[in-house]
């Protein structure tokens, strides 16, 4: 819970920025172009936040996930890892999706039982991919991913963290195959 006490921390913090930006703008809602430029003219923007905007709010929020899920690359792989300082897999995904509000599960056959399965052919950034075997009627959830994109040749491509550590691969990364792709889950609608 935010004390009196750290909100006022964080107002002072960021107090100079508010003044600056408050002594050097005006608003101005009028339709002429040259009213905004005038009121625009001294607030220096290299100290604004940038937003680029799009049609689906979705959309962004899947692109700004992969985007930060790509600062990660090269981080080792820790088991139970959880952190910027190393993740396992599920830890990753987890880690991840909670930086834009979803309250995920830890594990991989828990998080197996968010959204919505769809096709490889319809996988989108942001989606979860589960990897694993199958066991009876069920499968045993081994390594969850996340896709990063698709190539040139339409191929998905998978963020995830593995015992190399954080890394992009396709989609069939293990040639071994002991790590078999189970299928894509849509948490991202």
């Amino acid at each position: 819970m935010m004390t009196l006490f750290n909100f006022l921390g964080i107002f002072f913090i960021f107090s100079p920025f508010f003044t600056d930006l408050q002594a050097k703008t005006t608003l101005s809602f009028g339709k002429d172009s040259t009213q905004r430029e005038e009121a625009q003219a001294g607030i220096d923007e290299s100290r604004l936040p940038q937003f680029e905007l799009r049609e689906n709010p979705m959309v962004a929020r899947r692109d700004s996930l992969v985007a930060l899920a790509k600062t990660f690359l090269g981080r080792p792989y820790v088991w139970g890892g959880t952190t910027p300082y190393g993740f396992d897999c599920s830890g990753f995904a987890w880690y991840l999706f909670r930086q834009f509000g979803y309250n995920m599960h830890r594990m991989s056959g828990d998080q197996a039982t968010l959204g919505r399965w769809v096709k490889t052919e319809e996988a989108e950034p942001g989606d979860l991919v589960f990897y694993g075997y199958p066991y009876g009627n069920t499968y045993v959830y081994t390594h969850t991913a996340i896709v990063y994109n698709r190539d040139s040749k339409n191929n998905v491509n998978v963020i995830h963290s593995s015992f190399l550590g954080l890394a992009i691969t396709g989609i069939h990364f293990d040639p071994n195959y002991t790590c078999r792709l189970i299928g894509i889950k849509r948490v991202i609608e």
